[in-house]
């Protein structure tokens, strides 16, 4: 809930709906922000219409989900903004150091027993480009990767 909060004061809580799998995320988010309405689902089938959302913020969550997930995540973000609309996001990028990859196989959430998998930059952005997401601004500070994108207008090439 903090991002939320975040986002929630930025932009008026009357535009944010919070979203998690957790419902214990959720509740913890209610007491901070109860006028926001939340929604307990799997990112992979969005509770939302074809383009009817303005703006996605995953923001310290694609690392969280697992891998294979990634990829239709992302498409179901991309079904779901309406062209022009944003999608902001950070993550982590993959690194060869086996101690860096000992740590992140060691991870335990409920979604992911098995640890986790972060990403290369490079198939991350492909997946976005494949859900109909154009990357405007990207940066990193070192394993951790930050994107803006919008989605396309439809016909336009990427």
């Amino acid at each position: 809930g903090g991002f939320t909060t975040f986002l929630a004061q930025a932009v008026g809580h009357q535009r944010v709906i919070a979203l998690d799998m957790l419902p214990t995320m959720l509740a913890s988010m209610r007491d901070r922000l109860p006028e926001v309405p939340a929604v307990v689902t799997n990112a992979r089938v969005l509770p939302f219409g074809d383009d009817t959302l303005g703006a996605v913020m995953c923001w310290n969550g694609p690392h969280a989900m697992l891998y294979e997930d990634t990829a239709p995540v992302l498409a179901e973000i991309g079904r779901c903004l309406r062209p022009g609309g944003t999608f902001a996001t950070y993550s982590f990028r993959n690194a060869e150091d086996p101690i860096y990859r000992h740590f992140v196989a060691s991870i335990y959430l409920p979604q992911a027993e098995q640890g986790l998998e972060m990403y290369d930059l490079d198939e991350f952005k492909g997946w976005l480009d494949q859900a109909g997401l154009v990357v405007r601004e990207e940066s990193s500070v070192g394993l951790a990767f930050f994107i803006s994108a919008e989605k396309r207008a439809p016909g336009e090439r990427a």
